[in-house]
């Protein structure tokens, strides 16, 4: 058994951690709560938006735009959506995985990745993918301008052939501790998934023009939306991770307690047998 020394240098070494994972604790929540409450301010909007587009898709004969051709030409582009620090749990190794099982089938030359955050950056980099954009080292804060940037980029790049099809990995938020892996194709739209449209709308300007201006707005925001969805989810998983650490030290202190009373104890123990074999060998 250890002494009682290095016992106590083990239980306030825990101590100290307890404290940090409890702070980091405290500070993605409320990280988190802000997060989400930017993120649920654009489901409506992102949601309603592809409606609009559908019912104006509906009124224009084909040859509508380009975002809804399904060209044979030109590479896959993943947005691989990651966050930029550790400790959030399977966040990152999640999307890892989601990430091979998704190339698994396909040709690695066909394939350019365009990185949001540290960490998948640094797995795609060293996987040898071609990485034409990136955006790391954002801390965790996502703006709408940031969106923006990278929607000018996959639109002007599709538009030129130089991608056929656009797809986003990020993690779906369901609540703090459970976030899932998804792959949602951004483009080509699905022609099938447009409706009639129940009511015969007059446009002005024209339907062509409209849908040209809405489109680059639902890759600009969709962009947006995931991200945000993809940062609550990044904070939620710290969150549960620095919550199950402060727990674990708990439970590792009260263990080390116990055994630096043991090794207390036994040392009591043996300094009274020390005394008593004195007394008796001084009686002798």
């Amino acid at each position: 058994m250890k002494s009682t020394r290095d016992i106590k240098r083990k239980i306030n070494s825990i101590k100290s951690t307890q404290k940090i994972t409890k702070a980091m604790k405290m500070v993605s929540a409320a990280k988190f709560r802000r997060a989400q409450e930017a993120f649920n301010s654009t489901i409506a909007y992102a949601n309603n938006i592809k409606e609009i587009i559908m019912h104006l898709s509906s009124a224009i004969e084909d040859d509508i735009h380009p975002f809804f051709h399904a060209e044979k030409l030109g590479k896959i582009l993943v947005i691989f959506i990651t966050s930029d620090r550790g400790l959030c749990g399977a966040f990152n190794s999640n999307m890892v995985k989601t990430f091979n099982g998704f190339v698994k089938d396909k040709n690695k030359e066909e394939i350019e990745v365009l990185s949001v955050g540290r960490s998948g950056f640094e797995f795609i980099k060293n996987h040898g993918y071609n990485v034409p954009f990136k955006l790391i080292n954002y801390g965790g804060k996502i703006t709408y301008n940031d969106a923006k940037k990278i929607g000018e980029f996959v639109r002007k790049n599709f538009i030129d052939h130089i991608y056929r099809e656009v797809y986003i990995l990020y993690n779906e938020f369901r609540n703090v501790a459970y976030q899932v892996p998804l792959v949602y194709k951004l483009l080509p739209m699905e022609r099938s998934e447009t409706v009639e449209a129940s009511i015969n709308y007059i446009y002005e300007p024209s339907p062509e023009q409209l849908l040209d201006e809405l489109l680059r707005r639902y890759v600009d925001f969709t962009l947006y939306n995931k991200l945000l969805e993809s940062t609550v989810g990044e904070h939620g998983s710290r969150m549960a991770a620095m919550e199950n650490a402060t727990k674990n030290a708990g439970e590792m202190i009260d263990r080390y307690v116990l055994y630096y009373n043991k090794a207390r104890q036994a040392a009591i123990t043996m300094e009274l047998l020390d005394i008593v074999n004195c007394s008796e060998a001084l009686n002798k």
